[in-house]
């Protein structure tokens, strides 16, 4: 990175600063802090050189609550806002937070289709699968919290998409109450890497949007 700004910096184009992004779903503040302290090295090569850097952009990544919690966002930003306040306050430091504000913004409503007993195992067949809504399971690895108004003895299930894939299985070894066809699941925290990267495979239309105020 240095050697670009450098290498720029000769040829007359102005550096307005450095960016960076620490990776999606990112459960670490200290992978920014990491981040941060190269910029800061960057920054002073620079300054030595006379190469006037005015922004840090520290990307996004920031993460939110699946299946397994994350730390509260306060807690999470309280050292990488303790770190730019000690070295950076003559920056403008800009951040691009995107899944912790849509991810928890929108649920899916998806109706079991079928159902059938394999092995002992009840398997649920869904309107939305892994080519749907539920393609940030494939590109995100990421596992939403389901639930279900169904009550009662619950049993080892698995719950698989609409399509005829052999891959297109949403969740494994889940304990669930015996649902019937025409059952809703409702899955949160669908706001990020859902609808945006959905497809219409094997003629599947993809999931409505509907806004409630």
């Amino acid at each position: 990175t240095w050697e670009l700004i450098r290498k720029a910096s000769n040829m007359g184009i102005k550096v307005a600063g450095i960016s960076f992004h620490a990776g999606s779903q990112n459960e670490s503040p200290l992978k920014y802090i990491e981040a941060l302290e190269y910029c800061r090295d960057i920054c002073t090569k620079a300054a030595l050189k006379k190469i006037d850097l005015e922004i840090i952009d520290i990307g996004g990544g920031f993460p939110i609550n699946y299946l397994t919690p994350v730390m509260p966002m306060a807690q999470f930003c309280s050292p990488i806002i303790e770190y730019i306040e000690r070295y950076f306050t003559n920056y403008t430091v800009i951040a691009e937070p995107g899944r912790v504000i849509s991810g928890p913004t929108m649920a899916l409503a998806a109706r079991v289709m079928g159902r059938s007993r394999r092995n002992g195992v009840w398997w649920y067949y869904l309107d939305e699968g892994l080519y749907g809504s539920f393609s940030g399971k494939m590109y995100d690895h990421a596992d939403y919290p389901m639930l279900s108004d169904r009550t009662g003895k619950r049993y080892n299930s698995v719950i698989a998409g609409p399509t005829c894939d052999s891959i297109d299985v949403l969740y494994e070894n889940v304990s669930l109450p015996l649902m019937e066809t025409g059952d809703l699941l409702v899955f949160n925290s669908m706001g990020a890497y859902t609808s945006a990267s959905a497809s219409n495979f094997n003629g599947f239309p993809k999931a409505k949007i509907v806004t409630v105020d």
